[in-house]
């Protein structure tokens, strides 16, 4: 449960939104906005960028997509905790804690006001990448 949504593949969803604040700190335009605009600015950038995102993943997943477009609370959640994790005003790419690690399992936890959610990553899948069911 994500953002108190009973999401039909979970593994999925959790899989797509723990990669989603790495491809919006690549985004060139936020970089630039981190480094040479103000905090607002940086926001609006990282909300286009998010929406990008969003856009790109949706034929992997138009359950999220569904939810993103559709539900302003899961948006702004979403959008909230991308912009959290991923702003520096030196416009640095997000790196998903662990990635470079080799560990197994990742916690991530984001207690928000009326979106909270825990998060284990078993492994570290890159997106895109269809897990071997074996």
């Amino acid at each position: 449960m994500f953002g108190n949504i009973n999401w039909n593949d979970a593994d999925n969803v959790q899989r797509q939104i723990l990669a989603i604040p790495e491809m919006v700190s690549k985004d060139k335009k936020y970089q630039n906005a981190m480094k040479n605009s103000d905090e607002q600015e940086a926001r609006t950038e990282s909300e286009r960028a998010l929406q990008q995102v969003i856009f790109s993943i949706m034929a992997d997943n138009m359950e999220l997509f569904k939810q993103f477009q559709d539900n302003p609370s899961f948006k702004k959640w979403l959008s909230d905790m991308v912009f959290n994790l991923t702003y520096n005003p030196e416009g640095k790419p997000y790196v998903m804690p662990g990635e470079d690690t080799g560990r197994k399992a990742t916690i991530y936890e984001f207690p928000q006001e009326e979106w909270s959610m825990s998060m284990v990553a078993e492994d570290t899948v890159p997106y895109g990448t269809k897990k071997d069911k074996h």
